[in-house]
């Protein structure tokens, strides 16, 4: 079995709804400190049951943007940045 990397906010409805199904607790005081609906509740509990910890990750999770600035440009937009937009605003007369 896979590790399973959560975010945090990911991670923080994971314990929830596995405390809930460990411990019986109350559904609707999970459905409020999730802040769902009772239907999305009743999801997170049934996906937990059926695929544990896995189900709370989001299929996107490790995907950049297509719009992200590319590892080889990004030492030199940054330093062009720096010298063309910030040092005019630090240089005094």
């Amino acid at each position: 079995m896979r590790k399973v990397v959560l975010t945090m906010y990911e991670d923080y409805q994971y314990q929830k709804v596995k405390n809930c199904v460990d411990q019986n607790g109350n559904f609707k005081r999970l459905c409020c400190q999730l802040h769902c609906s009772q239907r999305t509740g009743r999801r997170k509990m049934a996906g937990y049951k059926l695929h544990g910890k896995a189900f709370f990750r989001h299929k996107n999770h490790f995907h950049k943007p297509a719009s992200a600035i590319p590892e080889s440009l990004r030492p030199k937009f940054f330093r062009f940045t720096i010298l063309t937009i910030m040092m005019p605003i630090f240089s005094f007369p």
